[in-house]
C-alpha cells in the first residue's frame, strides 16, 4: 500500500519529495525511458570492442562473443533507427556494468595499461 495505490506508483518517494520535485514530475504517471542513452554508453566504452576480451567471459559468467555480437547488432540498429535495439540495451549494460564492477572490485586492471584485466 505504501508503494502503490490505484494508480500511483513510487507513493513513499512521492510523498518524501513533495515540495522539492517540481509538481508535475510529483505526478507523472509514466516511467522515464533512458534505453537511448545506454548505446551512446556503449559507444564510450569502446562499443563492440569493449566486450572482445571479459574478464567475466574467463569465469563462463558471459560469452564475450556473443555479448561483442550483440552490442554491433544493437549499435547498428541504434544508428538505423530500428526500435528493435532496445530488446538487446539492458543486457549488455548488465554485462558491461557487472565487467566493469569485476575490474574495479575484483581484479584491478595494471597500471600501464587501464583496458586489461589481471588474473581472470
Amino acid at each position: 500500500e505504501q508503494r502503490w495505490r490505484g494508480s500511483e506508483t513510487k507513493r513513499v518517494l512521492r510523498h518524501a519529495m513533495r515540495g522539492v520535485l517540481p509538481e508535475p514530475v510529483g505526478r507523472r504517471e509514466i516511467q522515464a525511458d533512458f534505453s537511448d542513452l545506454f548505446p551512446l554508453a556503449l559507444e564510450g566504452l569502446g562499443g563492440e570492442s569493449f566486450f572482445e576480451h571479459l574478464a567475466i567471459a574467463d569465469l563462463g559468467w558471459v560469452s564475450a562473443p556473443e555479448a561483442r555480437d550483440m552490442c554491433r547488432r544493437t549499435l547498428a540498429r541504434y544508428r538505423r533507427n530500428d526500435l528493435r535495439y532496445i530488446a538487446d540495451v539492458w543486457p549488455l549494460w548488465m554485462i558491461a556494468a557487472m565487467e566493469l564492477w569485476y575490474r574495479s572490485n575484483v581484479c584491478p586492471a595494471s597500471e600501464g595499461d587501464p583496458a586489461r584485466v589481471h588474473g581472470g
